[in-house]
């Protein structure tokens, strides 16, 4: 009876060898050559080998291979045809022609098929489930070519028997599924079964192939078993094939995919190749092996390879080797006085990358911001970008795009952009009084809000003077006198320079002196001809504006001047009694006939040298007429027509260089 004796020792992986980002483990490990691998998820797998021909060790690792552990040893038996490994705990392996099966992860084992062969060694062992397995052996006592399958991973029944169909001693078998999978044989042999094994298909290929993958009931890989390193690959369930050359010297031996596209071989030189494109192209990974049997992984990063004396392989980001991201610094775009867009194209060469970008007025930056999107995967040019904001106009930035990956740190080139300086928006109509007039004070002139205008510049006529609101839209002005008849001018202003001006033309007015009036008789004048308005105690009289006034009722009379809109101080003020229209004649003057149709003779004793004026006025005070003559020796004569007026009072003024006489004539008709 064979003893089995069972050893757990453990071994820490020391890295001591890394090319790409295959890193050799479990170096110290005793064991010569590679079995089986079978992996549970990316921490825990199991890898089955001989040492020196004889016996057999298993190993299992729960960290991701940091630390192996020999959960099984066994030097009476053999561990050549494959075993499987499930959810940590159930499992199978062929132990020569034996199928043992453990409920402990691998630690004790227990036998639940034997093939009773002359030639007892199982060739492959394949389980798709916990349940459902495959053993393939030869049976000398027939002699046939046997597959053995098991449906409760307990009692085994034959399904199929072939004196002819010979398995490869170096393949495996792989099944998708419980009913369908294959097997190689030799010669370019390679055997598939649709219905769980009770019938096999030969999908015959230009050569010898080591092993297969199934990525479903179509989609079928083989690797060759020759130096010529070919893959075959068939996308209708192995009716035909297509065959694509990895670029290796030597034999492959494995072969396993994650997806459609994402695959890896292993050869007999140490090598693995990758593809990302459904095995048209395949790249070379160098690894520290010298010999690679078995290839297998968990998902797209993390995966195993094994080979003889000792082994073992491992990566952590797919094979890929490590590169720091390519970055370029593209040029900036939506710059305003304040605002841009910096942008960039970052390829993260199959390694995550934190993208960033620094900026600043100096080649030393200062300033970073986080890049949209913030980290950057695959191995593709991305477009990253970021908006900052807060910067100076008319101001040269300087920018450069980064990123980051575990290979290192990549800055883009220097790039630069100048921020826009926006002149001031034209000054709007300025608005205001456009006559001013002399010694006024608090005129108020504005505009509207200039756009992207800091500050205003206001200009006003020569002896005015800006009382308030300097630098805004809206100003208070004084004028003196001696101020002139200018423009007012404003433009708006900023830290780019000035925006374009708008004038109003304003005219400064004198102020009239104030006028003197007298009295005659009953009629007030005063001694300016145009602009009057008479005021009763200080009151406005409503339509008194002409040069000559009579007044109706006793009281304190005054007179102000407006000429262009500024009025003159108030006139020498008059006490004026009403004591009724003058008639009396004094004998300097004579009218008549007096009242008339309107056609009268006006006679004036006066000197010959002196010059007579004479005015009409009418009762409001209208001039109507005005003559002026030289009298002869016996005086002046002169006939009036006043027969185009009205009927009603008028009074003529009479006035020489001594004398000012006022007469009321009557027309009346």
């Amino acid at each position: 009876m064979k003893k089995t004796i069972v050893l757990i020792v453990m071994f820490l992986a020391i890295t001591s060898l890394s090319f790409a980002q295959w890193i050799q483990q479990g170096i110290g490990l005793d064991w010569a050559n590679a079995r089986w691998i079978s992996i549970v998820d990316a921490n825990t797998a199991y890898f089955g080998a001989d040492y020196g021909g004889f016996g057999t060790k298993i190993y299992k690792t729960i960290n991701g291979g940091v630390a192996w552990t020999m959960v099984y040893s066994n030097s009476a038996h053999e561990n050549r045809g494959g075993g499987k490994i499930f959810s940590d705990q159930a499992g199978y392996a062929a132990f020569e022609d034996k199928v043992m099966k453990t409920s402990n992860g691998g630690q004790t084992w227990s036998q639940i098929f034997q093939t009773g062969s002359e030639n007892p060694t199982i060739r492959s062992l394949a389980f798709p489930t916990e349940n459902v397995g495959y053993a393939f052996y030869w049976q000398s006592s027939i002699p046939t070519w046997t597959v053995a399958k098991t449906t409760n991973g307990t009692t085994w029944n034959i399904v199929y028997q072939n004196a002819s169909m010979e398995f490869n001693q170096y393949s495996s078998a792989m099944f998708m599924n419980e009913t369908v999978g294959c097997i190689p044989g030799y010669g370019g042999h390679l055997y598939k079964t649709t219905n769980g094994g009770s019938s096999w298909t030969d999908m015959m290929l230009p050569e010898e192939v080591f092993r297969v993958f199934m990525m479903d009931a179509n989609i079928i890989f083989a690797v060759s078993g020759t130096n010529t390193a070919n893959v075959y690959k068939s996308t209708n369930g192995g009716s035909s094939w297509v065959m694509k050359t990895v670029p290796s010297s030597v034999s492959l031996m494995d072969i396993g995919f994650i997806n459609q596209n994402t695959g890896w071989v292993c050869a007999t030189d140490g090598k693995v190749y990758r593809t990302d494109n459904g095995g048209d192209i395949w790249s070379l990974q160098t690894t520290p092996a010298s010999y690679l049997r078995y290839i297998s992984f968990a998902d797209i990063n993390n995966g195993w390879s094994l080979g003889s004396s000792g082994m073992l392989i491992h990566t952590t980001n797919g094979g890929v080797t490590l590169l720091a991201p390519t970055v370029t610094s593209d040029p900036a775009t939506n710059i305003t006085e304040t605002t841009a867009s910096l942008n960039g194209t970052v390829n993260a060469n199959n390694t995550p990358a934190t993208v960033a970008f620094e900026y600043g007025t100096t080649t030393a930056y200062g300033n970073t911001v986080n890049a949209t999107p913030g980290t950057v995967p695959g191995n593709s040019n991305t477009p990253v970008s970021a908006n900052i904001m807060g910067l100076t106009r008319n101001t040269l930035y300087h920018y450069r795009c980064l990123a980051v990956n575990s290979a290192g740190t990549t800055n883009g080139n220097d790039m630069t952009f100048t921020t826009l300086c926006t002149l001031p928006g034209a000054a709007g109509p300025v608005t205001g009084p456009a006559g001013v007039c002399e010694g006024t004070t608090g005129q108020v002139y504005s505009i509207d809000p200039i756009p992207d205008a800091t500050g205003y510049t206001w200009a006003v006529p020569t002896g005015a003077i800006i009382s308030g609101g300097w630098n805004t839209n809206m100003i208070t002005v004084n004028f003196p006198a001696g101020a002139v008849s200018e423009d007012v001018t404003v433009y708006g202003t900023n830290g780019c320079g000035n925006g374009s001006a708008s004038s109003l033309a304003v005219m400064v007015n004198p102020v009239p002196p104030s006028p003197v009036i007298t009295q005659s008789g009953n009629i007030l004048f005063s001694n300016v001809p145009l602009g009057n308005q008479w005021y009763f105690n200080g009151n406005l009289i409503p339509g008194a504006t002409q040069q000559v006034f009579q007044p109706m009722q006793s009281g304190h009379y005054s007179d102000i001047v407006t000429m262009n809109g500024c009025s003159s101080a108030p006139s020498n003020l008059i006490n004026f009694t009403m004591v009724g229209i003058m008639e009396k004649e004094d004998g300097a003057v004579k009218i008549y006939p007096n009242p008339s149709s309107g056609l009268f003779t006006i006679e004036f004793r006066s000197t010959p040298a002196e010059e007579v004026t004479i005015t009409v006025y009418n009762i409001l005070g209208m001039n109507l007429a005005e003559i002026k003559s030289n009298p002869g020796v016996e005086g002046l004569r002169k006939s009036i027509d006043l027969r185009g007026v009205t009927e009603g009072v008028y009074f003529i003024r009479i006035r020489d260089a001594e004398r000012e006489l006022v007469k009321k004539v009557v027309i009346k008709r």
